[in-house]
């Protein structure tokens, strides 16, 4: 059972690697978003944004903050053909 859990999610990170790419190469105007473990907690407006994030222990964001960062995004170029690594 395992090999095939580690097998299956092998696949699975390939699929993301090559959706990612089809992303980046493309000529759309994209930001990959990768928040880190996602909570139900309210909006607070304050998240950290970066490449590479420094944390410690069990990093946390709300689904609203997600949700709040990428319309964000709608309408500032900060972001723009890049990743970010999103937490509080």
């Amino acid at each position: 059972m395992a090999a095939v859990a580690r097998r299956r999610h092998a696949e699975m990170m390939a699929d993301r690697a090559l959706q990612e790419e089809i992303v980046m190469d493309s000529a759309l105007d994209w930001t990959l978003v990768y928040p880190t473990l996602l909570t139900n907690g309210l909006r607070t407006g304050a998240c950290r944004a970066g490449e590479h994030l420094a944390m410690k222990g069990m990093a946390k964001i709300s689904r609203a903050d997600v949700a709040g960062f990428m319309l964000s995004q709608l309408s500032s170029g900060e972001w723009l053909r890049r990743t970010a690594v999103i937490s509080h």
